[in-house]
């Protein structure tokens, strides 16, 4: 299900009374808070869905594919969702 299909099904859900423009709203404001969260390092735990946290990767060695040399990777931070 991409996007534009979960706004469907937003609108179409028996629960819910919103057209589609509310419910695109919504779901953009619901992933902005994500985002937010997890750019300050903040976990987000949603009880019954799963919990959305950073994990941190240090630099480390590694190979390209094509020639074989060794290269750096850099320091990164991962978005990572849990169950």
């Amino acid at each position: 299900m991409n996007k534009k299909e979960l706004i469907k099904a937003i609108t179409v859900h028996e629960k819910t009374d919103v057209n589609k423009q509310q419910a695109e709203t919504m779901l953009n404001v619901l992933i902005n808070i994500i985002k937010d969260a997890l750019l300050n390092d903040d976990n987000l735990a949603l009880k019954g869905f799963g919990t959305f946290t950073i994990h941190h990767l240090a630099e480390r060695k590694g190979h390209n594919p094509r020639t074989g040399d060794v290269i750096t990777i850099a320091a990164c931070r991962k978005p990572v969702f849990n169950e």
